[in-house]
């Protein structure tokens, strides 16, 4: 939903001063109480916020509130000791002090866009550790919660190297990659992936943030990486396509109209042990939320047991054969 929003400055309430952008003009110097409508109705004011990530009700996306409501302001900080930095409410306030669910969370983060500057990538490197800094600091739940640092430097070499010694100058339960997969070519994120992962510590978990397709897993294994997350087996999903040993595969083409085969012969998935191709392209042509569903867990469990092989290789000492093997017989097909 495109979110609007307006803004009172009545002197009262939460007061501040400062300089405040908003799609009503640009307010400087003067006291203000912070209040924002969006499309739906539903009003927020700092105080809510806080109360909302105390409550678990808001993750990442809750920094970017005041962003997408369409108000920038400029170092200003209100009575209740909510601090701004360009435009979003801080991670100490938010998410670190915020009893958000989960066994690891990372550091709050800056991912440039794709192509940044050199000077954008560095302001967002060192935006990002300011970040870590407060977040070590301010984390309450280390004995529940392992905190990650991010490292990031968009595809710039020296600036990776810079932010994963900056990174790893902490003491934290592991290291995170970030940054990557946002709209750069395979071959960058391959590179970027090499030559940073040697610079985390080997002795603990080296996380690739939204990475997930086969080629890119396997790939990122060969480098060192250990742990993986992305919205990709679900979304290609969506879309009807799904991973197989014989590539990827698009289920709404009409060659799978009469196929009564599973997805993937090699699979033991419950898609492919109870649905044929014919059924699947049949929900996808339907636009059946079951097809999405159903190809959801296969695409995930696809990649599960792709990880679950690459480790028994690694414990048998054969992970380098079976790169090879599995590059020279699916890479072509994971790069259509």
């Amino acid at each position: 939903m495109k979110r609007h929003a307006t803004a009172v400055w009545n002197g009262s309430g939460k007061e501040g001063k400062g300089t405040v952008s908003s799609q009503s003009g640009v307010l400087k110097d003067t006291q203000y109480s912070y209040k924002s409508r969006f499309e739906d109705g539903v009003g927020t004011n700092p105080e809510e916020l806080v109360a909302a990530a105390h409550a678990g009700c808001f993750t990442m996306k809750l920094t970017f509130v005041l962003g997408e409501a369409g108000f920038t302001p400029d170092s200003l900080e209100t009575t209740s000791n909510i601090n701004f930095e360009n435009g979003v409410l801080t991670e100490s306030h938010l998410v670190v002090k915020g009893k958000v669910p989960g066994i690891s969370k990372e550091k709050f983060d800056e991912c440039v866009k794709n192509p940044a500057t050199y000077d954008e990538a560095k302001a967002a490197m060192e935006r990002t550790h300011r970040w870590l800094d407060v977040c070590v600091k301010s984390h309450e739940r280390p004995d529940e919660q392992s905190l990650f640092g991010i490292v990031q430097g968009s595809m710039f070499e020296d600036l990776r190297k810079q932010s994963a010694d900056q990174v790893t100058s902490h003491d934290l339960p592991g290291f995170a990659i970030g940054g990557v997969a946002v709209g750069e070519d395979r071959n960058t994120i391959e590179e970027v992936v090499a030559y940073t992962t040697p610079w985390l510590p080997r002795a603990k978990p080296r996380y690739l943030m939204g990475v997930g397709t086969p080629w890119d897993i396997i790939y990122a294994i060969k480098c060192g990486i250990d742990m993986f997350d992305c919205v990709s087996p679900t979304r290609l999903a969506r879309h009807g396509s799904v991973f197989s040993s014989q590539g990827r595969i698009s289920m709404r083409r009409g060659q799978y109209a009469k196929d009564w085969g599973p997805l993937d012969d090699q699979c033991e998935c419950s898609t492919c042990k109870n649905h044929s191709k014919a059924y699947l392209h049949h929900l996808m042509r339907q636009r059946e939320i079951a097809g999405a569903i159903l190809m959801s867990i296969h695409n995930v469990h696809y990649l599960i047991n792709e990880a679950q092989l690459c480790r028994k290789a690694i414990l048998e000492g054969t992970f380098k054969e079976y790169f090879s093997r599995w590059s020279s017989a699916r890479e072509h097909l994971e790069r259509q």
